[in-house]
């Protein structure tokens, strides 16, 4: 058990290994997105776009499965659209909102927990909007009143996803390698020592 412990038994260890599992679920989540929108954009028919709907990535990005279900909704409007978003949630994505909830109403003390804060607070914001945008996109598709229309709304969605979720991959990459590789071994280089009286 000391040998667990050693890894939790100070604020600073518990910060580092909090941040890293919420990075861990981070660089994921954006690793799948990214990984969607490149696919999108090389989609160049009405089959290739069909075809789409059968790949294993549409199924584990959050915004593919937003696709499967929005197909299936028989009306464009508020409440359909929240069915869609929570029927879409997967466990790693409800792990990613609790974390960031426990994150963004805790109070940070130090360095690490602030940078935490500002960085799940940039990627809560960018994930938000990129749904936002999707949803935006998708009425905008649906109402094209041409195929290459909506094509080129389809196209552009996945160059907006490229270009969101590289920006956070590589900014949430970089965070948790300077945790992993800096702040962890500063934080282990501590070490609590308990006295029994």
């Amino acid at each position: 058990m000391n040998r667990i412990d050693a890894f939790l038994n100070t604020r600073a260890k518990r910060s580092c290994l909090f941040s890293l599992i919420l990075y861990g679920l981070l660089c994921f989540i954006t690793a799948l997105h990214l990984y969607l929108g490149m696919v999108v954009i090389k989609a160049a028919t009405y089959e290739q776009i069909v075809s789409l709907l059968n790949m294993k990535i549409v199924q584990l990005a959050f915004l593919g499965r937003m696709v499967l279900s929005f197909i299936s909704t028989t009306s464009i409007s508020l409440l359909p659209l929240l069915s869609t978003f929570f029927r879409s949630l997967y466990l790693y994505e409800i792990l990613f909102f609790l974390f960031s909830m426990i994150v963004i109403f805790s109070h940070a003390k130090t360095r690490l927990e602030k940078s935490l804060k500002k960085m799940t607070c940039l990627n809560l914001c960018v994930f938000l909007l990129i749904c936002v945008l999707f949803a935006i996109a998708a009425m905008m598709a649906m109402k094209s009143g041409s195929l290459f229309s909506g094509f080129s709304l389809i196209h552009l969605f996945g160059y907006g996803l490229i270009a969101a979720n590289g920006l956070l991959l590589i900014l949430d990459g970089f965070a948790f390698c300077q945790i992993l590789l800096i702040d962890y071994p500063q934080a282990m280089a501590y070490d609590v020592i308990e006295e029994i009286q």
